[in-house]
């Protein structure tokens, strides 16, 4: 004996699954679960949201910085700065830690300049520029290379 789909079984499916993912998706939050508990239950709502006073901060920002007592006596020292003339390398160096850069004074822009195509949609610019021999290095979205004296 051959048996017939029934012609709306899948979208019953669909509806019937639509259904309970909403469901289960709108049962987390509290404003439902304090609305059935005060229709169903002892009437009082609980609600998932502490007072103030009971929160624990997990934002690194919202905690004021301390000095360690036990450290406050010891020497700070810095190695020797060092004048980068070049950055052949991401980072700067091979070790990616150019430890102490030195610098005469506040940083400015010396140069803007149009160079090659931006990013734009699939074409991303991932490489960083280089600096080597007085030269920027930089590549676009479409890999071409340019050299800026």
């Amino acid at each position: 004996m051959i048996t017939q789909p029934v012609p709306h079984a899948k979208s019953n499916r669909a509806f019937l699954l639509t259904t309970l993912s909403v469901l289960v998706l709108i049962s987390g939050c509290a404003s439902v679960r304090d609305r059935a508990s005060s229709i169903f239950g002892n009437g009082a709502p609980k609600s998932a949201i502490k007072a103030d006073a009971d929160r624990v901060s997990v934002l690194g920002l919202e905690e004021v910085l301390k000095k360690d007592p036990l450290l406050e006596a010891t020497p700070v020292t810095l190695p020797a700065a060092i004048a980068f003339t070049d950055w052949p390398t991401t980072g700067g160096n091979l070790t990616n830690a150019p430890q102490n850069v030195a610098g005469d004074g506040p940083l400015n822009i010396v140069m803007r300049k149009k160079i090659g195509a931006g990013a734009q949609g699939r074409r991303a610019i991932t490489a960083p520029p280089l600096v080597v021999g007085g030269r920027i290095y930089l590549m676009d979205s479409q890999n071409t290379v340019f050299a800026v004296n």
